[in-house]
């Protein structure tokens, strides 16, 4: 037997058999003319996974519209926490206005026409197409019972852009031609009006209201990634509301700052794979011995340290815009200098990705950060302003190669304008601080990128030397030199920790005799 059984088949011999299991108690009724044979799952869950089978028996040939439409799924109602409140709502369109209590689902039918062209088998039912569920969304409704059945207009200019940015400015074209042949049908020439206005003004071609941030971007010809605003969106409302400390930059105004900007550049470029030893590193910084068979390597390492070096540039904030762009093009030009091949200071023709991560896209780039600078003036406190604007040029990727440098040096430069201590990101700590980005890239929680970037400024603010070998000491005794692994954690400074050099990498001498050890039997 299906999970979901139905009776009115047509088979008469059937309907008594199921009718007789019901009476039996082998059956449950969800609604009439419908029952389950699953007596251990809550009835709303069993609703939930047969909705579409179940509809498509009791209402043939109905079309899932409207909000239904666009959704594809109930539409619920949130409480203040943003816990989803049931029950949800579906909206039909079918010969008569009807409604149906389902457990967990309430079903609203509104007198309308049947299928149209366009419209998509589904179920028993058929799925509105883009053009008629736009009309239906934009057509006037009022709340009944809870919620209303259309989205309103917000949300079909943000399906708009959305269109748009996956299928170009002709799926538009193509959506508003559509809608133009069953406005009629529909009985929707004021929303079609609407629509036709919407549709002008993404394309620039006449003047209507438009109010989300993506449907403004476009309209002046800068699309923006909606993806990354959101994620960019849930970071500084996290930022906004989250305490933070204020650590002072005690080696400020000091050699130390020549000292940690040499470690900061060197663990910069080791992130990103340009992977020299540390005494090599210095000898390219301090000593202009550049790597005979590395030059464009060595430029690197160089070009990360002089621009995080030099305080009195890293002072000057932009004062828009305009002046943020400039100043980001400006550094990347100088960081990638050696490298004509990736266009320094040119933002990027083509798309870029890091395994299964795919940046925005070139249209999208100045519109995406445009908004990202907005939210960032929005920011008061220099951690959390540094650690906005290093996710969202990360979150970006504006340019073919060095965003991960760039992305450092400007939030260096957040926190050095704050007076506050640097974040520098060790070796050690490189899987632990990848993770915590793509736990923002990707499941949209910003919370363990600021934990990891607050606990790496305070053990870089505990480390103020007056030279790069006492800092190097320093650094080393935090494990910061070593791969990351199950013998080597990211701590805080220990003075009394001896070091060891091996193959040119400094740590604590208990680290080199942890990994000498032989291994641990079960017992």
């Amino acid at each position: 037997m299906a999970e979901v059984i139905f009776t009115n088949t047509g088979d008469a011999a059937e309907d008594r058999r199921v009718r007789r299991l019901a009476q039996a108690g082998r059956l449950r009724r969800i609604v009439p003319r419908v029952y389950t044979d699953n007596s251990r799952d809550p009835l709303d869950a069993i609703v939930r996974r047969n909705l579409w089978s179940i509809l498509g028996k009791l209402f043939p040939g109905s079309v899932i519209s409207a909000r239904t439409a666009a959704l594809t799924a109930p539409a619920f109602g949130k409480d203040a926490a943003g816990n989803l409140v049931p029950p949800g709502f579906v909206f039909l369109t079918g010969p008569s206005r009807r409604s149906l209590s389902l457990p967990g689902v309430e079903v609203r039918i509104a007198a309308g026409p049947g299928p149209l062209p366009g419209d998509v088998p589904f179920s028993g039912l058929y799925l509105a197409s883009a053009p008629r569920q736009l009309l239906e969304n934009l057509s006037p409704t009022r709340e009944r019972s809870g919620m209303a059945r259309g989205l309103g207009r917000d949300e079909v200019e943000r399906f708009l852009v959305r269109q748009c940015d996956v299928a170009g400015e002709d799926r538009l074209n193509e959506i508003r031609d559509v809608a133009r042949d069953l406005r009629a049908p529909l009985g929707a020439e004021a929303a079609f009006r609407d629509l036709d206005g919407l549709i002008g003004a993404l394309l620039r071609s006449r003047t209507a209201l438009l109010s989300s941030p993506a449907g403004l971007a476009m309209a002046r010809g800068e699309p923006i990634d909606g993806g990354c605003v959101d994620r960019l969106n849930a970071l500084f409302t996290f930022l906004r509301s989250t305490p933070m400390s204020r650590r002072p930059d005690r080696g400020a105004g000091t050699p130390a700052v020549s000292a940690t900007a040499f470690v900061e550049a060197y663990f910069s470029n080791y992130i990103e794979g340009t992977r020299f030893l540390v005494e090599e590193a210095r000898a390219i910084v301090f000593d202009g011995v550049i790597p005979e068979r590395r030059p464009r390597d060595g430029h690197d390492v160089l070009a990360t340290f002089r621009q995080v070096s030099a305080v009195e540039d890293m002072l000057r904030p932009p004062d828009d815009f305009e002046s943020f762009e400039t100043a980001l093009r400006a550094r990347h030009h100088a960081l990638m200098a050696a490298r004509p091949e990736v266009s320094p200071g040119q933002f990027k023709a083509l798309p870029n990705q890091a395994g299964n991560t795919v940046f925005v896209q070139p249209e999208h780039v100045r519109g995406t950060l445009r908004e990202g600078f907005r939210l960032l003036s929005g920011l008061d406190e220099p951690l959390a302003r540094a650690v906005f604007v290093h996710f969202l040029v990360a979150d970006v990727h504006p340019f073919a190669d060095g965003n991960g440098r760039i992305s450092r040096i400007l939030m260096a430069t957040e926190l050095v304008r704050g007076a506050v201590a640097r974040i520098v990101i060790p070796t050690v700590s490189r899987d632990d601080y990848l993770g915590a980005m793509r736990a923002l890239t990707r499941h949209g929680d910003p919370a363990p990128v600021f934990r990891f970037m607050d606990r790496a400024q305070g053990i870089t603010a505990a480390i103020v030397e007056p030279d790069v070998p006492r800092a190097i000491e320093a650094w080393a005794t935090t494990h910061a030199f070593v791969e990351p692994g199950e013998h080597a954690q990211f701590t805080a400074p220990n003075p009394d920790l001896a070091i060891e050099w091996r193959n040119g990498v400094p740590a604590p001498r208990s680290y080199w005799a942890a990994i000498e050890a032989p291994p641990r039997g079960p017992f």
